[in-house]
């Protein structure tokens, strides 16, 4: 095993293990650094918390366990856990690289919104790809959207009716997005040949007045 630092309790890393036993590979919280005695101490069995998980044998531990002896041995668990059933021993023999401690926290983020009641849901089969367009577009990422029925409703025809007549006036209110976007960009446009033409026409002016100077 190479030298290297030893990780720091309470401190998170990125763990990365020799080929063949990479098994836990991943970020975890460091709970504890123990010699081998306080490992056993501690409640560890080397074959079951390290060598079966990484599809080894007790002949395998025994080949190494002097060296398994005479290294430090980790308590890893979850960044965001302190439950002993998350834990995870490692020796630091089995340690490849010095473990990275540049990691942070990000989010894995989502949308939940709750639309509204529909005949039928595959009608609103457009919004995927309008939704998808938009995220991509604005961070990169591309969403799994799909649609889910949260729960059953049952109406009147009438009362159906209604509820459509309804959304027919909200539409109205709205401005379209699209369309509002394209005008601007359309006014932007002629305001930008405008600027343009003024500049050309400021250009010749100061050319004729540094002419009429200079005579």
């Amino acid at each position: 095993m190479p030298s290297m630092i030893i990780p720091t309790p309470g401190a998170i890393y990125n763990f990365i293990f020799i080929d063949g036993y990479d098994k836990f590979n991943g970020v975890y919280k460091v709970v504890k650094v123990m010699t081998y005695d306080e490992y056993l101490d501690d409640g560890g069995k080397l074959v079951d918390d390290w060598f079966k998980p990484n599809d080894k044998t007790e002949d395998d531990m025994q080949q190494l366990l002097p060296d398994i002896r005479a290294a430090k041995m980790l308590k890893l668990t979850q960044p965001d856990y302190d439950d002993v059933s998350t834990t995870i021993y490692a020796s630091m023999y089995f340690v490849a690289e010095t473990p990275d401690f540049n990691v942070s926290k990000y989010y894995k983020f989502g949308m939940i919104s709750t639309i509204g009641v529909t005949k039928d849901p595959t009608l609103l089969n457009f919004m995927k790809k309008t939704f998808t367009e938009i995220v991509e577009a604005t961070y990169g990422i591309t969403p799994d959207v799909n649609f889910v029925t949260i729960k059953e409703e049952w109406l009147t025809d009438s009362q159906y009716s209604q509820l459509l007549a309804d959304r027919d006036k909200d539409k109205l209110k709205i401005i379209n997005y699209y369309s509002e976007n394209l005008r601007l960009q359309k006014q932007l446009s002629q305001a930008n040949t405008a600027i343009k033409e003024y500049e050309k026409l400021i250009a010749n002016l100061q050319s004729q007045l540094s002419s009429s100077s200079g005579g």
